[in-house]
Order: C-alpha cells, then sequence, then structure tokens
C-alpha cells in the first residue's frame, strides 16, 4: 500500500507540474496556437505585405532661386534633365529616401521614358522592401508671371514587398494604417527639394500643373531649416506607418 501510494502521489506531483508549465506557456503565447485561442488577445502572423503605387503626367515647374548676387547656374532644360540621374546616383538621397520610407531597404531606379507602367510597380529586387521608379517624360515651357516657364512630366511608380509584416487580428486597426499612408509624393518632393538645396543648382522644383507665385526663400539656412522640419515629420509619420504594418505597435 505504501509503495502504490507513493507511487500515485509521484505521478499526480508529476501531472501538477507538467499542468503548471503548460499553463504558463500558454498564457505567455509560447504553445502552439496559444494566442489565436485566447479570448480577448490579438493573433499575429508574420506574412508577406506587397502593395504598389504609380502614377503618370505628373506635372512639376521650376522657379529661380532668389539671390542678391545670383552665380552661374546651369539653365532649366539641363538642371531637369540631370535631376533625377543625379539623384539616383546620390548616396545622401538614397539615405533619405529610406529614412522617409520608415527606415526599410530602399532603392531609387530613374528608368527610361518607354518603360510600361508594371515597370513602375515590379517587386523590388532581393534586398529591398520598397523601390521608388521615375521616369523623365520630357517637358515643355509656357508663360507665365515670372516669364518663361518650364514645365516637366513625370512618371512615378513605387512597390512594397514586406517579407516579414505582421498581420493582425484587429482588421479595423490595420485598415486604419493603410488609410494614414504616408503620401509616396511627398515623400519623392521632399527628396528633390532637398537634392537642389544641398546641391546649389539655383533652381527650385515645385509640384503641380499650375504655376503659382509664392514666396521663395531667399536665405538658404532657413530654407534649410524648415526642410529639415518636414522631413522629420514626415519620417515620424512613416516610421509609425511602417511599424503598424510589421505589427509592431
Amino acid at each position: 500500500m505504501s509503495r502504490r501510494y507513493l507511487h500515485g502521489g509521484a505521478v499526480l506531483g508529476t501531472l501538477v507540474l507538467l499542468l503548471a508549465v503548460v499553463t504558463a506557456a500558454y498564457f505567455a503565447g509560447w504553445w502552439p496556437f496559444a494566442a489565436s485561442q485566447r479570448p480577448g488577445l490579438v493573433s499575429v502572423h508574420v506574412t508577406p505585405h506587397s502593395e504598389s503605387f504609380f502614377a503618370r503626367n505628373w506635372s512639376y515647374y521650376l522657379r529661380a532661386v532668389p539671390a542678391e548676387n545670383p552665380g552661374p547656374r546651369p539653365t532649366d532644360e539641363a538642371a531637369w534633365k540631370e535631376l533625377f540621374p543625379g539623384m539616383a546616383a546620390d548616396p545622401a538621397t538614397r539615405d533619405l529616401l529610406q529614412r522617409l520610407c520608415g527606415g526599410l531597404p530602399t532603392e531609387f531606379v530613374v528608368l527610361d521614358n518607354e518603360a510600361s507602367d508594371n515597370a513602375l510597380t515590379k517587386t523590388p529586387p532581393e534586398g529591398f522592401a520598397i523601390s521608388m521608379r521615375v521616369i523623365n517624360l520630357g517637358s515643355h515651357k509656357a508663360k507665365t508671371v515670372e516669364g518663361e516657364t518650364l514645365f516637366g512630366l513625370i512618371a512615378l511608380g513605387r512597390a512594397t514587398l514586406i517579407r516579414d509584416a505582421g498581420s493582425a487580428g484587429d482588421v479595423a486597426g490595420l485598415l486604419k494604417a493603410m488609410t494614414d499612408r504616408p503620401s509616396d509624393g511627398e515623400s519623392f518632393g521632399l527628396a528633390v527639394e532637398d537634392y537642389m538645396l544641398r546641391h546649389g543648382t539655383g533652381w527650385f522644383v515645385v509640384g503641380g500643373p499650375i504655376f503659382e507665385q509664392g514666396k521663395l526663400q531667399q536665405d538658404p539656412h532657413e530654407h534649410r531649416a524648415d526642410l529639415d522640419r518636414r522631413i522629420q515629420a514626415f519620417a515620424e509619420k512613416s516610421a509609425d506607418y511602417y511599424d503598424k504594418l510589421r505589427g509592431k505597435k
């Protein structure tokens, strides 16, 4: 009797210990499917997230940067022609675009003007989560209140593939994150403005189909400070958006 009692007590103790371990694992989220089975808790699964965007015939125009003693500057045609190849070859521009894309690995590519819409949105290559692509569709000149002004047309595309995105069970929260997506046009415009300011081209690229005569900042230091504030605000918004997609918030 005593032997059976000791044996039964050992079995009971083992079962109690096993139950305690399973319970702890369950509530810690280690047990398979525990999170999805626990009421009131959100299940998070790691799944790829893929999306894309493109637009054609976006219009930009060039305005001369005001200066008390303007030095030599390229023609507006030359500034427009060299803008995008210069950005693609500029390490600081690539770093900035990555910052504006939530810190995810980002490439920037200039495509020839024969490229298709599919080329603008094809999946990013290995090593990149985001690809931004631009096509220079040419330019024309038109009379404005500032005289003859160069208007350029572009096609802009962006493709995203986040391989470790977290798809949360909170569908409403995920949909809200999608509606809060940072503007591709704004991030690209900030990168253009940064490039032209850093390289002192003497020109300022303004987006929009209609020429608007607004005051341009004459002091480059004030312009730099203002641009840095806008870049920081956009980068914070973008980081928040991509963190939500990856299940980090």
